[in-house]
């Protein structure tokens, strides 16, 4: 089967979680026995098909919210040439494109969505909370498929000792980095120290994020390669995602595949992949208010009385930590991105 995998990103485990989406999808395609050509779908520039358009059995659109608010007419000439089955990926959330740009942009994108969706032959998502995302933003787009993402397929035959003062985080910077609740973390690193002076936060990743790279106890480790990353991920006592909005949880997958319990908020998709105190810990969340366009939007923020309190029972000896370990690993065995690729190809191959 030949694929076009279309999107304005490309794919890259470093950035995102789209492009780590995408270039984990190139690679189980690919071990399912598919052609997956990569085609880029972005403003002012021409998107060039490798292939005469029929030569496609399958096309997958995967791209972020920009796409549709900017490549609206690109993406509708695509879906009419390409006379193969299609299908319009979901892999961000229309709360997401609210909290940044507001509400009036988000509803424009949803209806690029929709408008996109009747192209197609099938609306897929990766989780129960992108689903009711969806049907709350396109009410009368087509019923999604959920089709969940995968966890990590590159787990060591050997992994790192796992050091009791560690723990690690995703960092991602910039003005698209407020929901991720990362200066959360490392204000409450702080109060952590006082009660385990040797606790120890490492921050992974191409973020630059507002937080202090020289808060005690917090060392930025930067964008490693994925071996590295994984290493880093084994070593810890626990992944620390606060995220107050997720389509899916990426990393949360990853890390709960390696057997590292995860301290997340107890938000969007989330709860689906994290059970407090089985495989990792829920922090409550505390409503604020972020105002965009002159409209109040909810911003979820870890309690932080919440999330000391859960970085400091993850830090304790006392933790039936192998337990939580042992959990995270079974919690998804389900998930993996050769499951994700087969179930894209029944749709497009018309034998779901």
């Amino acid at each position: 089967m030949r694929i076009a995998l279309i999107s304005n990103k490309t794919p890259d485990y470093q950035s995102g979680g789209i492009e780590r989406y995408l270039r984990e999808m190139v690679e189980a395609l690919t071990d399912s026995g598919s052609q997956v050509d990569s085609i880029l779908c972005a403003p002012a520039l021409p998107v060039a098909i490798p292939e005469p358009y029929r030569a496609y059995d399958g096309a997958i659109f995967a791209g972020s919210a920009p796409m549709y608010l900017s490549c609206g007419n690109e993406i509708r000439a695509l879906t009419h040439r390409l006379k193969c089955p299609k299908i319009l990926a979901m892999v961000f959330p229309f709360e997401e494109v609210a909290f940044y740009l507001g509400r009036r942009v988000a509803a424009r994108c949803a209806q690029e969505v929709a408008s996109s969706g009747t192209q197609m032959q099938f609306i897929v998502v990766p989780s129960e909370y992108a689903l009711r995302d969806f049907r709350a933003w396109c009410q009368n787009a087509t019923l999604p498929v959920v089709i969940p993402h995968g966890g990590h397929t590159r787990i060591p035959a050997s992994q790192s000792a796992r050091l009791p003062s560690r723990l690690v985080s995703v960092s991602r910077g910039g003005p698209l980095a407020v929901h991720k609740n990362l200066d959360a973390v490392v204000s409450a690193m702080a109060e952590v120290r006082k009660v385990r002076p040797a606790a120890e936060l490492l921050l992974i990743g191409r973020g630059d994020h507002e937080a202090s790279p020289s808060a005690a106890g917090v060392r930025r480790i930067g964008a490693v390669s994925d071996s590295t990353r994984v290493d880093l991920v084994c070593s810890a006592r626990a992944m620390v995602l606060p995220s107050a909005i997720e389509s899916f949880g990426l990393s949360v997958a990853e890390s709960l595949c390696l057997g590292t319990p995860v301290v997340a908020l107890n938000a969007a998709a989330i709860p689906e992949l994290v059970e407090h105190e089985r495989n990792g810990l829920l922090i409550d969340p505390v409503r604020q208010v972020r105002i965009i366009d002159g409209v109040k939007l909810r911003h979820l923020r870890p309690d932080k009385a919440s999330l000391t309190h859960s970085l400091l029972h993850v830090l304790s000896p006392d933790t039936p930590w192998t337990d939580m370990s042992e959990a995270a690993v079974l919690s998804v065995r389900d998930l993996s991105w050769q499951r994700t690729a087969e179930g894209y190809i029944r749709l497009l191959s018309g034998t779901s």
